[in-house]
């Protein structure tokens, strides 16, 4: 039952709303610098965690669906307006969490293209806390990651870097976390969709989050992310093993 229930989930919000989905042509630098910020900076792998460790290696997992929306607004109106591009796309992704040893974790979350034709997505990211709330007032992290990117039908590549540092504090059952990082994302189109010579376009944003772990039976992590000014959210549904 939890198997169909995931399937279809997946079905209606990663696969059926934009089966015609497409960019439009004569697409200059700045189009694509628009659809890098549309779809490129949104699709980086989420921290979905606090700062602080897992206290075992095993099992030390952390295993759930991330939720998000990527709202490509006016991307329509590009080029020379012949794009099919939805203002609004779900982005779900199978999230992991793994603890690792002196105090490393890698987190893995990833949309198969089998499953999604509009924005397909491979990133990871390892985290280092250099500071435990157990001998400290707040626990502190050190992040690196990365996220590969593959959009409508594979028309869109695209690719994210980031590396940041990150604190939290612990207060049993709700664990807030805020944030500051650097996103150096980029994106390529088709050469036969753009008006000059240019198909790749990359640009370095501050990325500031804030989030919360809240520990239930089935855990909820919500969490705020601000680039270029442009607010968006995530939810992980998960469970901590």
């Amino acid at each position: 039952m939890m198997k169909l229930r995931l399937s279809l989930f997946l079905l209606l919000f990663g696969g059926l709303p934009l089966l015609a989905s497409s960019l439009p042509g004569a697409m200059s630098e700045a189009d694509i610098a628009q659809l890098v910020q549309a779809i490129s900076q949104p699709s980086a792998t989420k921290l979905l965690r606090s700062a602080e460790p897992y206290q075992d290696f095993f099992p030390g997992i952390k295993v759930g669906l991330e939720v998000s929306i990527l709202m490509p607004q006016d991307t329509n109106t590009l080029g020379d307006g012949t794009g099919a591009i939805p203002g609004f796309i779900p982005a779900p992704r199978i999230y992991l969490a793994k603890s690792l040893f002196y105090n490393l974790e890698f987190i893995f979350s990833f949309m198969p293209t089998s499953l999604s034709n509009i924005v397909s997505t491979t990133g990871g990211i390892l985290k280092w806390s250099f500071y435990n709330e157990k001998e400290s007032f707040i626990s502190g992290a050190a992040f690196a990651g990365y996220t590969g990117i593959s959009a409508l039908n594979g028309a869109y590549k695209g690719r994210d870097l980031e590396v940041g540092a990150y604190i939290s504090k612990d207060y049993v059952r709700i664990r807030p976390y805020l944030g500051l990082a650097m996103l150096f994302a980029n994106g390529t189109i088709p050469a036969v969709l753009a008006k000059t010579s240019v198909t790749t376009v990359s640009q370095n944003s501050l990325h500031a989050f804030l989030g919360m772990e809240i520990q239930l039976p089935i855990e909820l992590t919500f969490q705020l992310d601000l680039v270029n000014l442009t607010p968006r959210g995530s939810l992980l549904l998960a469970k901590t093993f």
